[in-house]
Order: structure tokens, then C-alpha cells, then sequence
């Protein structure tokens, strides 16, 4: 009779235990890799988030899956967003914006990208530089406002050939390099 005393106590006592660690468990969300700006129409990158759940007896790291998302907004609209996440009957809000992504392009390579909420915050990339080539412009032209993800191409043309021109009658020596298959080719002093 008392070992099954000693056995319920000690069932009971841990069963106490379990509820008080649980009633305090500290959770930490952690979001040291989740991107807090995403582009628009981009999803939301849910598996950069852990938690860490401290109790009593332990420590845990949880992943986030794709079960405890209770809800995501949209990020087919720019702005605040919210990711309310469920772990042990608790919900954990974590806030992220989201934002145009315009990319500048240069020989099909992607020389600066920024996410943007307003073309106000836009800083379209100078200096510019393609060897043999003058850069004229952006295609397309950098609008007066923003409603979607954009890119823009570097534009170029060849820079013209320069022949020094001369103040005053003199001897000059003109070296001309003339790119191979040109068949006809005019210069006037």
C-alpha cells in the first residue's frame, strides 16, 4: 500500500512538474536569417525562422514548418506584412514589408538590385561603363512612379571615332586604326 502511495505521489508530482514547466516555458522566436524585406509576388521564406523553447529541464530549437503558419499575408501588395506562426497553443507574430525589387543590368548581369516602396527611394546607379561603348540611358525610362517589379538594361552605343582637331596650320601625325572589314572610310583635315 504505501509503494503505490509513494508511486502515485511521485506520478503526481511529476505531472506538476510538466504543467508548471509548460506554464512557464519561455519562447524566443528567432528570425536571424529570415529576410524582414522581400520583393513583391516573392513567397515568404517561413524555414529561416526557428524557435528556441526554454523550460525548466531543457532547451529546444524548433523549426518552423509549414503546419504551425496560422496565417501569412499576401505579398501581392506592397507594405507591412504579418506571419502569425502557432507553437503550444501560443501565436507568434513576426513582421516583415514588403517592397518593389528593381534590378539595373548591364551585359545581362545584375549590377545593382534594391527593393523600394516609392521611386522616391529609388538611387539609379551612375558611372556607368562598357569598354568601346557610350552609355546613353536606361530601357525602359526610369518612370515617375513605381507599381510593380522592374528591370532595367543598360543602353549603349559605339562611341564615335575622335579625330583631334587642329588650332593652327601645322604638321600632325594621325594615326588611325580602322577595325577590320570596313570597306569605305572618309576624313577630312
Amino acid at each position: 500500500m504505501k509503494k503505490i502511495y509513494l508511486i502515485i505521489v511521485a506520478a503526481f508530482i511529476f505531472i506538476l512538474s510538466l504543467i508548471f514547466s509548460v506554464f512557464f516555458m519561455k519562447v524566443t522566436v528567432v528570425t536571424d536569417n529570415f529576410e524582414t524585406e522581400i520583393a513583391l509576388n516573392e513567397s515568404v521564406k517561413y524555414e529561416d525562422i526557428y524557435l528556441i523553447s526554454k523550460s525548466l529541464y531543457r532547451t529546444k530549437e524548433i523549426n518552423v514548418s509549414e503546419d504551425m503558419i496560422v496565417s501569412c499575408d499576401d505579398t501581392t501588395t506592397i507594405g507591412e506584412k504579418k506571419l502569425v506562426i502557432k507553437y503550444n497553443y501560443k501565436k507568434y507574430e513576426i513582421n516583415f514589408n514588403v517592397k518593389y525589387r528593381v534590378d539595373f543590368v548591364v551585359d545581362n548581369k545584375i549590377v545593382n538590385s534594391q527593393l523600394i516602396s516609392s521611386i522616391n527611394e529609388l538611387n539609379i546607379p551612375s558611372n556607368i561603363y562598357k569598354e568601346g561603348n557610350e552609355f546613353i540611358g536606361w530601357f525602359p525610362e526610369i518612370p515617375n512612379n513605381i507599381k510593380t517589379n522592374i528591370e532595367f538594361v543598360a543602353q549603349f552605343t559605339d562611341k564615335p571615332l575622335e579625330i583631334p582637331t587642329l588650332k593652327s596650320p601645322s604638321v600632325a601625325r594621325i594615326t588611325l586604326l580602322i577595325p577590320p572589314g570596313t570597306k569605305y572610310f572618309s576624313a577630312s583635315i
